[in-house]
């Protein structure tokens, strides 16, 4: 279950009718100059550092910033999800933004993919496994996806804020807070020995650097899923 940043407008991260309601929603609440970016120009970690996360790594990042910062030292970082959070360059505490009527679909948990598509039932060994994954992919949604009663919100944050509690994470670590060396730091891991090691320092590496591209662009810095 892979995991990117993206940064950009809406229409290009979520789109659809969902995108539309967010877009209201956001305007609504946090007034109608709310930074949302240029439609069109889309950055996403995944095609420019060539590879993803483990959607595990974003809550071990949040657990390593309480752990090395303290309780409630990190709040942009812990507050948000990886699931439905953003990251907007404008001064604002973290909470939640409602898109009215903007029911997220699959709001309750990934579906399984299916085991084989044909139009008999599938042997009763195939059921069991579809069972299997299915039981799977809802755990991993109550483990790492959304808080209870927030699938179908926006939890939004302030991208300027979320840099200097990385800053403070990266420091705490032994790392220079700077873009030439979290983007040194994230090559090191493309490695294929390294690829799947330290994986909250690599959630760190790829948010950092989707940070500065969003401070640089002025659009919102997503964590979906």
């Amino acid at each position: 279950m892979g995991l990117s940043f993206k940064v950009g407008h809406p229409d290009d991260v979520i789109g659809g009718e969902f995108g539309e309601l967010a877009i209201e929603a956001l305007r609504s609440n946090l007034g109608a100059g709310v930074p949302l970016g240029v439609p069109g120009e889309l950055y996403d970690t995944l095609d420019a550092l060539k590879a993803g996360l483990a959607w595990e790594w974003w809550k071990e990042l949040q657990e390593l910033a309480e752990e090395l910062l303290g309780q409630g030292q990190a709040p942009h970082l812990a507050r948000i999800d990886a699931w439905m959070g953003l990251y907007l360059d404008m001064r604002t505490e973290p909470g939640l933004v409602w898109p009215e009527g903007g029911e997220r679909q699959p709001h309750e948990s990934p579906e399984a993919p299916p085991i084989a598509a044909c139009s008999d039932p599938p042997p009763a060994d195939e059921e069991d496994v579809e069972a299997m994954m299915a039981d799977m992919m809802q755990a991993m949604f109550e483990d790492m996806g959304p808080r209870s009663d927030e699938a179908d919100a926006l939890q939004v944050g302030d991208v300027r804020s979320l840099r200097e509690e990385l800053r403070r994470l990266a420091e705490a670590l032994g790392y220079n807070a700077s873009d030439e060396a979290m983007q040194a730091l994230a090559e090191y891991y493309l490695d294929d020995e390294r690829i799947d090691d330290d994986g909250p320092v690599q959630a760190l590496t790829h948010l950092w650097i989707a940070s500065s591209h969003a401070v640089a662009t002025g659009a919102p810095l997503w964590i979906v899923k």
